[in-house]
């Protein structure tokens, strides 16, 4: 059956652009909590001018257009799962999480066509209901928006499996262009090849995807096979491993020299029962949770206690089988005493006595890929397997697509069976190993075999092989565990064995100083990919292997994280052009980019044509893919959007200490002092204190931790403005959209002529004889003086709840110290410190969530 058209795009050259704002109003945020967009991990925060949440691909178009008119930026906004500033904006966010319906499903063709919002795990089971079918890899999680999987490359584990965009049939994109129009795109020459695979990574910055067209295969079950060996052994064979299944995928424990290997195959045995809900509940809450969080939060005090909780974590959950509770005091003792032998501890007299022990004078330079070794023609990107398992009838066979280049494969079932079965191994594509399986002995090379109860091929192993089977689904997702900083990058995949050695002798290093100031949670995860098409996947050029660092934040508070990160990335990317994963936090420029993707200049180019007034460029895209900041400026401008952790747990500790133990009533302001509503916060400017000339800069500067002074005498905490700017009367976009207090032209002429300004610490100062608090930190207002027209409230009532005239003095405090409105009607005076100095006093009337 033919996929069904593409959205109806009727024009848009007749509405004005309050038109448009009008047709949004629905579905538009323009105060409160809601305009601030969190990533999953908490690490990244921006609050938007305007947050719009379509329920529609006509209103995605109205938002796209009435951001092209008004010169404004708009970010797509999924489920924000990815660890970087890759959404956040001041300007304009798109959340299509309500665009998630299913339009349709077709059992015998085997594909589905979506919109682009609906989350993996919502279009799972409908998958299932209507059409049987199910995705062919999946990545850790389902938590994604489909469109964003898709955007950054998001993939799976297998020799045989690409990113998930490599299932796209069709991408339905609404341009930035005149009208916002809806183009259905794919890789037939009439329906723009090129915007297709620009688009399958693009990253936001090419369109927004509202519909999706997909392969599936039907619905599977997997079985799922976990050992352990040592690290050494396993960097002997990562090859033969991770070619001996469909879908490998391994977690290496630095600390302790140990790989646990998971190793999946489609099968048609019965689901296995899953553990006893105490059982599940001791393994996967108590221990790797909770107990988990308690010993790395202490370790952010005493990160020498890293390694005695990797081998404990390795010993109590990881290991398969029962504890070894002899190996496991004997390791503690080994370290404690300093042995040079024993226990699990990779060592430097243990490592390659070649020269290579000196990973600490690593050279960190960018390196040409065309000076690295080419992968061979047989490596993995022309699978010669037989796809399906002998006891499957010949109508379970898995067809191959025209247009898919890495189709599934299905290798002979693993566990131990009652009962003899012939299964015709396959030969591996990449080598001319065979493929090794758990329940074959090594004797009828390249023949049929017989699958009995035989051990392991390799004698290595520590530990007996676990097993279990369950939908497809349920083994490829698993719980991620609580809030963290990850890292990933893509080598090439013959390089991976090198990789490891070289990450290994680096922290093996690490880990004898003395304290282990690397501080490097675990585990590191090794998957591998297939050769894809897009243009910007990191595995475009050839098959990868993708080695993610992760550094858990316990309780959501922040751990060291920065200089593990730098040396990880630094040491892949320099000696083995490791490409970073699109949604993770990196520093690479375009310059950087090219050497690595052959058709990044041609991804620009579609780009600049699809978006010529860069509509769709924030930052991120700005800064990685335009290089419109010096190389010097990248790390700063990188961190804007960084959520600081220690000015909201200071602002809570305040807000407690004056809620529960202060006994005056006096308010307690915030860092940053926001505005009151604003008709058209994108007539003022941002002026830069810093800049000699006084111009407009794009880039608030960065919020400073909070301190308080005690036994200040003020009618109200203080701000003290420690730098002003000169007033500008040019009509240009709020770098942010946070706003402040609103000041009448008379008293802005006493109090100052600044546009804006920055906070920091003052004295008290007495009024009413009340107590107050003076507080350092940095604050953002606007003196409407000639721009008072552009300042109008039409009207809108505050969080407050009470509608304020257009000379009133009213400001918004943050979200903390707004306290649910506790603070409405109190007074906060802001004192400038320099020049002519002055002050005004004004009424808490809003809410601000920055």
């Amino acid at each position: 059956m033919p996929p069904l058209p593409p959205p109806s795009a009727a024009p848009l050259d007749d509405l004005s652009i309050h038109d448009l704002e009008r047709l949004l109003d629905p579905v538009t945020t323009k105060h409160g909590n809601q305009l601030t967009f969190r990533n999953w991990a908490t690490t990244f925060r921006s609050d938007a001018a305007a947050v719009f949440r379509p329920r529609s691909v006509q209103q995605v178009r109205y938002a796209v257009e009435l951001s092209r008119r008004t010169n404004r930026t708009i970010r797509a906004a999924g489920a924000g799962h990815s660890p970087s500033d890759i959404v956040c904006t001041g300007d304009y966010i798109l959340d299509l999480k309500g665009l998630d319906n299913v339009l349709d499903v077709d059992g015998d063709s085997r594909t589905f066509h979506a919109e682009g919002g609906i989350l993996l795990r919502n279009l799972h089971p409908i998958l299932l209901e209507r059409g049987s079918l199910a995705l062919s890899s999946l990545g850790s999680i389902s938590d994604q928006t489909l469109a964003g999987a898709l955007s950054t490359s998001t993939h799976g584990s297998g020799v045989t499996f690409s990113s998930i965009s490599t299932y796209a049939t069709f991408l339905d994109i609404v341009l930035p262009q005149p009208g916002a129009p809806v183009v259905r795109v794919s890789r037939s020459e009439d329906q723009d090849p090129d915007l297709f695979h620009a688009a399958l990574c693009g990253l936001g910055a090419v369109g927004i995807v509202v519909g999706v067209g997909m392969r599936a295969e039907p619905v599977f079950k997997l079985e799922e096979e976990i050992f352990t060996m040592r690290f050494d052994e396993f960097t002997k064979r990562w090859q033969e491993i991770a070619e001996s299944a469909e879908h490998v995928r391994c977690w290496w424990f630095p600390q302790v020299a140990r790989v646990k290997i998971s190793r999946l195959n489609r099968t048609n045995k019965a689901v296995t029962p899953g553990p006893s809900a105490l059982s599940s509940y001791l393994q996967n809450v108590v221990l790797a949770k909770h107990i988990h969080a308690v010993a790395l939060s202490a370790a952010r005090y005493l990160p020498a206690l890293l390694p005695y909780h990797a081998w404990f974590m390795w010993t109590f959950r990881e290991q398969p089988g029962p504890v070894r509770w002899r190996e496991f005091f004997a390791g503690i003792w080994a370290r404690v005493s300093g042995s040079k032998t024993g226990g699990p501890w990779p060592r430097i007299e243990e490592l390659d006595q070649d020269g290579k022990g000196a990973v600490a004078e690593l050279p960190f330079h960018p390196v040409d890929p065309a000076t690295l070794p080419e992968v061979r023609p047989s490596d993995v990107s022309s699978p010669s397997f037989d796809r399906t398992d002998s006891n499957e009838s010949s109508s379970s066979k898995l067809t191959t697509p025209d247009d898919m280049l890495t189709p599934p494969y299905t290798p002979p079932t693993q566990s131990p069976v009652n009962e003899a079965v012939v299964v015709d191994r396959p030969v591996s594509p990449a080598s001319d190993l065979e493929l090794p399986t758990s329940i074959v002995e090594e004797v009828e090379a390249k023949t049929a075999v017989k699958q009995e109860r035989t051990p392991m091929p390799w004698p290595i192993l520590e530990d007996k092989p676990t097993y279990r089977v369950d939908l497809g689904v349920k083994i490829f997702n698993y719980d991620c565990g609580f809030p963290q900083y990850t890292y990933e990058s893509c080598i090439p995949y013959e390089s991976t064995g090198a990789a490891l050695n070289e990450l290994h002798q680096w922290h093996t290093h690490e880990l004898a100083k003395p304290g282990y100031p690397l501080r490097a949670h675990f585990p590191v995860e090794i998957r591998y990919a297939a050769k894809d098409e897009a243009w910007l996947s990191p595995t475009g050029s050839g098959p990868g292997c993708y080695l993610g660092a992760i550094q858990y934040r316990p309780f959501n508070l922040p751990v060291p994280y920065r200089e593990h990160f730098a040396r990880f990335s630094g040491t892949l990317f320099s000696l083995f052009s490791g490409k970073p994963h699109w949604a993770k936090t990196h520093t690479l420029t375009p310059d950087d980019f090219r050497k690595l993707y052959p058709r990044f200049d041609d991804f620009l180019a579609v780009r600049e044509r699809v978006d010529p007034k860069r509509v769709l460029a924030n930052e991120y895209v700005k800064r990685h893919l335009l290089g419109e900041v010096p190389t010097e400026q990248m790390e700063h401008q990188g961190r804007r959007w960084k959520e600081r952790f220690g000015v909201a747990l200071t602002a809570i500790a305040i807000l407690v200490y004056y809620l529960f133990f202060d006994s005056s009533s006096s308010p307690t302001v915030s860092t940053a002092v926001p505005s009151a509503q604003l008709a058209n916060p994108s007539s003022l400017s941002r002026v830069s204190p810093s800049s000699p000339s006084g111009g407009v800069e794009p880039v608030p500067a960065p919020i400073s931790p909070m301190t308080t002074q005690s036994s200040l005498e003020t009618a109200a905490p203080t701000f003290a403005h420690s730098d002003v700017s000169s007033l500008t009367s040019e009509s240009t976009k709020s770098a942010d959209s946070t706003s402040a207090a609103k000041v009448d032209q008379k008293t802005a002429s006493k109090a100052s002529t600044a546009t804006s300004s920055t906070a920091s610490s003052r004295s008290g100062q007495e009024k009413s004889g009340t107590s107050g608090q003076t507080y350092k930190g940095e604050a953002t207002f606007y003196f409407p003086t000639e721009l008072t027209n552009m300042m109008q409230q039409n009207g809108n009532a505050g969080a407050c709840g009470d509608k304020n005239s257009d000379d009133a003095l009213i400001c918004a405090l943050q979200t903390e110290i707004y306290a649910g409105g506790k603070n409405c009607g109190k007074e906060v005076q802001i004192t400038r410190t320099i020049g002519e100095g002055g002050s005004v006093a004004v009424t808490v009337a809003d809410e601000c969530p920055r």
